[in-house]
């Protein structure tokens, strides 16, 4: 961690954002271990209030820092899920704000493995205002869409397929004006998109 903290002071003392602070995305292929370490909660609470302190600078801080928060503490479960449902519960407008940023950094499957703790975070954006409860969307289904597909050529990919799938049965049980409604139906919107646009492939390969 000293090492990754020494490389964003430089990063950000020198504004000099070409220089990367961190193996994030496909520099990550040796990961971090912080799981491994008995000060796991500390670091995790350490550089949570370390981006909240930072909120305010510019964007590209910002979008490095969420960087930093998945590679040190991705893939999110457990003790993560765990200290952001704490952190949730006691955030104002711009601590929900990062978290929108920080899950937008989430692993494609996050939304449906979570998804209590989905339908809480949006609930609670809800009542602290539409650009809050719009931006929290917004990142959620960034990070359902992302990612790596694949499948045959002219066939609908299976991820579409499986998200279709999931998000009708979620829908079937949500309340329309559930603030998890518009992104579990937008995520099945896109993945009938998906499903679609493979058919017309095929279809143009066929003629």
């Amino acid at each position: 961690m000293l090492s990754i903290c020494l490389a964003w002071r430089r990063a950000a003392e020198n504004e000099d954002w070409k220089y990367r602070p961190s193996n994030h995305g496909p520099y990550g292929h040796v990961p971090l271990r912080f799981r491994d370490s008995e000060a796991y909660s500390e670091l995790l609470r350490t550089v949570a209030e370390w981006m909240r302190a930072g909120k305010d600078k510019p964007f590209l801080f910002n979008y490095r820092a969420r960087e930093l928060f998945e590679t040190s503490f991705g893939p999110f479960n457990g003790e993560t899920v765990k200290f952001l449902e704490e952190w949730i519960a006691t955030s104002d407008d711009g601590d929900l704000r990062l978290i929108a940023d920080i899950l937008g950094e989430a692993d494609h499957s996050f939304v449906f493995t979570y998804r209590p703790f989905v339908e809480r975070y949006l609930e609670k954006a809800k009542q602290v205002s539409p650009e809050v409860l719009k931006r929290a969307i917004s990142s959620l289904f960034g990070s359902a869409i992302g990612g790596i597909r694949s499948g045959n050529l002219g066939d609908p990919m299976p991820r579409d397929l499986e998200m279709k799938k999931v998000c009708e049965e979620i829908l079937g049980s949500l309340h329309r004006f559930s603030p998890a409604f518009e992104l579990y139906d937008a995520l099945r919107k896109h993945a009938e998109e998906g499903i679609a646009d493979s058919r017309r492939t095929k279809e143009a390969f066929e003629d």
